[in-house]
């Protein structure tokens, strides 16, 4: 092949990923108050996060109501909200963050007000920004680490493992990192934790 007729194919195919963008790498942003949501490729291996309601030991989909007192959601087996897409749900109050929710696509949801999609969102982008909040409030880092730990991998491994390692971190916030790590269900994180077993 002719040194241009390869050029002219490269500069083709640029021009084909610019027209076509797959998904939103710039920083999230929030222009008022209410709630936001945008979506990633999940890493939660087939198991889908919703919440539900138990009636003798069978579950049962209810959908999760954002504004709602109870926050509580579930990671299970679940073939009939079959999604391998996860959502983030990001409150703004007053021009600052408030509750932060990440549930499966598929799970129905509910707000007092209308929720703003801001669309398919880059996974690095989506973890970075959960970072930062992790950072910002280590008092509520369980419920942003169960999020990071449902984004796709490897992004959501490093995140998690960053923090395990971070000795400069809260104690707590790095034994609820390895929690979520393990809760993974990453082979990525099955194989790390199988070395730090073997160091001791």
């Amino acid at each position: 092949m002719r040194a241009i007729d390869k050029a002219a194919r490269i500069l083709a195919v640029a021009l084909l990923l610019l027209a076509y963008p797959s998904s939103k790498a710039a920083e999230i942003e929030f222009t008022a108050d209410g709630w936001y949501m945008w979506e990633v490729k999940a890493g939660t291996h087939g198991r889908q996060s919703c919440c539900y309601s138990w009636n003798g030991g069978i579950a049962a989909v209810t959908g999760c109501q954002l504004d709602g007192r109870q926050r509580g959601f579930s990671i299970a087996d679940d073939c009939s909200l079959n999604s391998d897409r996860l959502r983030v749900y990001v409150q703004i109050q007053s021009g600052t963050v408030g509750n932060i929710r990440a549930l499966s696509a598929g799970c129905p949801v509910q707000a007092d007000s209308e929720i703003a999609d801001l669309g398919a969102i880059n996974t690095d982008a989506s973890i970075n920004w959960l970072n930062q909040q992790i950072k910002a409030r280590p008092g509520r880092s369980s419920d942003l680490l169960a999020a990071v730990s449902m984004h796709a991998d490897p992004a959501a491994f490093r995140s998690l493992t960053g923090f395990v390692e971070d000795r400069s971190m809260d104690q707590n916030l790095r034994e609820e990192a390895l929690f979520w790590l393990a809760q993974s269900d990453s082979n990525l994180a099955y194989d790390y934790l199988e070395r730090l077993l073997s160091r001791r």
